[in-house]
């Protein structure tokens, strides 16, 4: 079974709209449920924004769900390079990373996580295929590209910059790495599609896409 993990009820709205809702848990911070769509069974999870939600919740997935199915994040994202990736393009990531994890002050790579000793976390290439295949059933072409992830809604061109050119990443969000890094830990299939709403040089393009975008993604989940 395919769970869908959301940061915010907001982006998950087209997709529940569409669901028929079997099972609810209320007994976290976030918000976890069992459905169906188009005679699919899915899971839906809100994890709230920000890594540390987007971890803890997908720890309490694995534990009601179970580890034997795909855990997918979804959302929406800034894109830190627009000639690569553009506002409404699809981009599935092939790694992803942590850009404010810093201890190079003792030696470490920037962006390394202690314990894994990592700065790039994978994604399943047979989940990454099933997305493809989605976005292709709506027409859509994907871009596959490195996804960086930090507690701060990035809105300047200097932030970008220096994201870019520590990480060489087109996107940038605030949960998806914090996923990968439990996914990693746990041993489960992961992925992540993000849609751009923003090219960070204009950052208050963010709410005047949303709408459109949701909607996208939506189409993409029931597809997949």
């Amino acid at each position: 079974m395919n769970i869908f993990i959301f940061a915010s009820i907001n982006e998950a709205d087209y997709v529940l709209k569409k669901a028929v809702i079997l099972e609810k848990i209320s007994n976290e911070p976030f918000k976890m449920l069992k459905a169906t769509v188009e005679n699919k069974s899915i899971g839906i999870v809100i994890s709230l924004i920000g890594k540390v939600h987007a971890g803890a919740s997908l720890v309490a997935a694995i534990n009601y769900f179970g580890p034997n199915n795909n855990f997918i994040n979804v959302g929406t994202s800034g894109s830190l390079d627009v000639k690569q990736a553009n506002v409404f393009d699809i981009v599935i990531a092939s790694k992803l990373v942590q850009h404010d994890v810093d201890t190079t002050a003792l030696g470490d790579p920037l962006g390394m996580v202690s314990g894994p000793d990592k700065v790039f976390f994978n994604t399943s290439n047979e989940l990454n295929k099933a997305i493809e295949k989605g976005c292709h059933d709506y027409h859509l072409n994907p871009i596959y590209g490195i996804v960086s992830s930090g507690d701060k809604f990035i809105a300047s061109e200097e932030e970008k910059q220096n994201i870019r050119k520590s990480f060489n990443s087109i996107v940038v969000e605030m949960e998806a790495a914090a996923l990968a890094e439990i996914a990693d830990a746990y041993k489960v299939n992961f992925s992540c599609f993000k849609i751009i709403t923003d090219a960070v040089e204009h950052a208050k393009e963010y709410k005047e896409n949303f709408d459109k975008a949701v909607r996208i993604l939506a189409d993409i989940v029931w597809t997949i």
